[in-house]
């Protein structure tokens, strides 16, 4: 039976599960740095240009911030760090938001005080209430997820990450075995999902959509860092998953000999 080329690329992403495939970007606001992982290592990371904490983060061609709470503004960056010259300024409405992801035409975010998802435009503008998680409070991480248009939210002090369609309907989730989790993130790549714990910095955590967790990893270099927001890339270039399926079937041969 032939496998259509993303499903060969997941099979072998799955094999390679443990690595960060897609660049991991992490806002560190109260350490004014961004921090850029892949594979098992930070590949890159810059001083954040505003005044201000930037948190909710979403990556699409550029890398776009905004601040944690009012008056708290953000910056767009190139994916390799330059500045572009825009700011945001906090969109109002929402009481704070710590992380935040995109689908390429709108960002979005959790409020932390309230619950609810938040749908922005991309220059983090016009925020509009999709729904509410329920009747809980205190949700920190968001991303978005191309495979089925829905969102993975984390807990902050609740222990469990849960999906949800876009129009609120509960999917399911899992439970983890730490509170405080921070800068919730879907490797496009490979399917998997990653996470932080304020509790335990430096530390991240790869979980299955499942709930299996899948690897542990320490970065020494962030273990004093507060990573509250956290996103892969949104939308991968062609040429890029393109490159990389070539390359992971390559290793994968390799491995079959």
């Amino acid at each position: 039976r032939k496998l259509t080329f993303l499903a060969l690329l997941a099979t072998v992403g799955a094999a390679q599960a443990q690595n960060i495939l897609g660049e991991l970007y992490l806002t560190a606001g109260d350490q004014g740095t961004i921090w850029v992982l892949q594979g098992s290592g930070v590949h890159d990371s810059w001083a954040m240009v505003s005044a201000t904490r930037e948190y909710p983060i979403a990556v699409t061609k550029t890398v776009r911030t905004i601040g944690g709470l009012d008056p708290e503004g953000g910056s767009e960056y190139t994916l390799d760090g330059s500045f572009t010259g825009t700011s945001y300024a906090w969109p109002g409405t929402i009481t704070s938001a710590w992380d935040g992801t995109t689908n390429g035409q709108n960002n979005f975010v959790v409020d932390f005080g309230t619950g609810a998802i938040f749908q922005m435009n991309t220059d983090w503008t016009n925020p509009t209430s999709l729904f509410k998680l329920g009747t809980a409070t205190n949700y920190l991480g968001i991303t978005y997820d191309f495979t089925d248009n829905s969102f993975w939210v984390s807990g902050w002090n609740l222990g469990v990450v849960e999906h949800y369609a876009m129009n609120g309907t509960f999917l399911g989730g899992f439970n983890t075995p730490f509170n405080n989790i921070s800068c919730l993130a879907l490797d496009h790549i490979n399917g998997t999902l990653w996470m932080g714990s304020q509790g335990q910095q430096g530390t991240f955590f790869q979980y299955s959509k499942d709930g299996e967790h899948i690897y542990t990893q320490i970065f020494p270099e962030l273990v004093n860092q507060n990573t509250l927001g956290g996103e892969c890339q949104a939308v991968p270039e062609p040429a890029t998953i393109f490159a990389l399926g070539l390359g992971l079937l390559g290793l994968a041969r390799l491995r079959r000999k």
